[in-house]
């Protein structure tokens, strides 16, 4: 029981209502680009993926194996699951004529993040067979791009193995 002459422990400050934090967690950050596929004769646009699917897609496609202490990075997942998740049929994206997203330069993207980010992706998982039979070329295209946008390109992962306590070598497999 407090007698008035203990202090009470200070209280926090209310955040104000326009605070680092909340800019952060509302802002719209999907980056995206379109991107011309000459083997399949169209333009798609490859967009970012959140943290959580980022998560989802790595925990899918890299195991650890202690004997070799090695990771193993499962190609056959990681690239159509990138190019699922990743690809977006312009003309999907509510609001948006797809030609003004296809001649959109990069520094007038920000405007339409908001709109690209809650189209649904042209694929589904159930797409994935079907993806490898397409031209290898064509999804390392995607993939490249798909993986830059996702944080997941060698700049990405040389940043990635400076910031781990265990470096482990990484190859990549091509099963299932």
């Amino acid at each position: 029981m407090l007698t008035g002459s203990e202090t009470t422990p200070p209280q926090p400050n209310p955040m104000p209502v326009n605070n680092l934090r909340s800019m952060i967690l509302t802002c719209v950050d999907v980056t995206w680009e379109p991107l011309h596929i000459p083997e399949w004769n169209v333009t798609l646009l490859v967009r970012s993926g959140t943290g959580d699917m980022r998560a989802d897609l790595l925990d899918a496609a890299i195991t650890f194996d202690e004997q070799t202490e090695k990771t193993q990075v499962d190609l056959k997942k990681i690239y159509p699951d990138l190019v699922i998740h990743s690809s977006i049929d312009p003309t999907s994206v509510a609001g948006v004529d797809a030609q003004v997203l296809l001649d959109c330069k990069q520094e007038d993207r920000a405007q339409y993040a908001e709109a690209v980010g809650l189209a649904e992706p042209l694929f589904t998982l159930l797409d994935r067979e079907a993806l490898l039979g397409k031209n290898g070329a064509a999804l390392e295209r995607v993939g490249k791009i798909a993986s830059r946008l996702w944080g997941l390109d060698k700049e990405a992962e040389k940043a990635a193995e400076k910031n781990s306590a265990r470096t482990p070598n990484v190859e990549p497999t091509s099963g299932s």
